[in-house]
């Protein structure tokens, strides 16, 4: 009885000192493109990026990947509005998938990077 609660408290001791697990992924499907095939435009601006945070308890909570990308899109145009020409090129989507104490905890953060494009007449 005693090495099976010295042993339960172990175990227990290790999953809550033990270090964070992370995970990335990513892709580039942003639902449009924009096609830099002529000289006829410039960069205005590289590397924006717009952010989405959700954090799960025992895998309940937070918004599904579509949400977090418009969430993290509508934040990327809040920091960087496009005026008349601009487009956004280059666009990749990233997920950082952090857990803490073994998967009680995720938090899981999407970020949308592009580049600011202008195009000439």
């Amino acid at each position: 009885m005693k090495k099976t609660i010295s042993t339960l408290l172990f175990i227990i001791s290790i999953l809550f000192v033990s270090s964070c697990a992370t995970m990335l992924t990513g892709y580039n499907s942003f639902g449009t493109t924009t096609v830099l095939n002529a000289a006829n435009f410039d960069y205005v601006k590289k590397n924006v990026s717009g952010k989405s945070e959700v954090k799960y308890i025992l895998g309940l909570g937070g918004n599904k990947k579509e949400a977090m990308i418009n969430e993290a899109k509508q934040d990327l145009f809040a920091k960087h509005p496009l005026k008349a020409n601009q487009a956004l090129a280059n666009v990749t989507i990233d997920y950082k998938n952090k857990m803490v104490f073994g998967n009680l905890i995720q938090k899981v953060t999407c970020t949308i990077n592009a580049d600011v494009v202008e195009f000439t007449k």
